[in-house]
């Protein structure tokens, strides 16, 4: 479950990874935040993004694997707090949801 504040969570989670390798690791905590708590997911995906700007691709793209109509909302939210990374996600969605269209599942 997720703490009450996700920046606590993600700084626990990213702690316990002890040689702090944990590129790729970030896109699967936003995949599980986003499905199990979807009302916190644009926040968390923030301190992520903030945290691991070299992740802001796959993270939004994760969120876009789960929720694909409200990600957009979700990116929005993202790259007003973050504008470092907007042309990245904005980017990473457009093409996820692309992929979306052309292969349905």
């Amino acid at each position: 479950s997720i703490a009450a504040s996700p920046d606590d969570e993600l700084h626990t989670f990213l702690a316990a990874e002890g040689d702090e390798n944990y590129l790729g690791e970030a896109a699967e905590f936003m995949a599980t935040v986003a499905q199990e708590t979807p009302e916190q997911a644009a926040e968390v995906a923030t301190v992520l993004v903030e945290t691991v700007p070299e992740e802001a691709g796959q993270v939004v793209e994760s969120l876009a694997q789960v929720d694909p109509k409200q990600v957009e909302d979700w990116v929005e939210e993202i790259a007003e707090a973050v504008p470092a990374v907007a042309e990245e996600i904005n980017e990473a969605v457009a093409n996820s949801l692309a992929a979306e269209e052309d292969n349905p599942k």
